[in-house]
Order: structure tokens, then sequence, then C-alpha cells
């Protein structure tokens, strides 16, 4: 710990703020991966499309 005491304030700051890029950087890789690990675990849902009269398309209310 010897030489955390000859660092400056402004040294002793930017050391502080490195290892916190360094962390939300690790933490946002590891939550990237282990997201798309979930995704995979899931069954893929698909959207079904209903059919449409003639007044929904063209905009004219009932």
């Amino acid at each position: 710990m010897g030489f955390m005491q000859q660092l400056s304030d402004d040294q002793t700051a930017l050391l502080g703020c490195f290892f916190a890029l360094a962390a939300a950087g690790l933490v946002m890789s590891l939550s990237y991966y282990i997201g798309r690990r979930n995704d995979s675990a899931q069954p893929q849902t698909r959207r079904l499309t209903l059919p449409q009269n003639e007044q929904s398309r063209s905009g004219k209310a009932a």
C-alpha cells in the first residue's frame, strides 16, 4: 500500500475512475454473455397476424 500513499489526489482519482470503468465494462460484458445464453434456452415465440377487414385497412371508423 506504499504505492497508494505516493500518489497525488488527482492520480488517485484517475486510478479510481479507471477501476470503476473497468468494473462497469466487466459487468456489461458478463451481462451480455449471460443474456445470450438465457435467450437460447427459451423457446422462440412467433407473432401471428390477424386478418383485417376492409374498413380497418382504409382507416374508416364504424
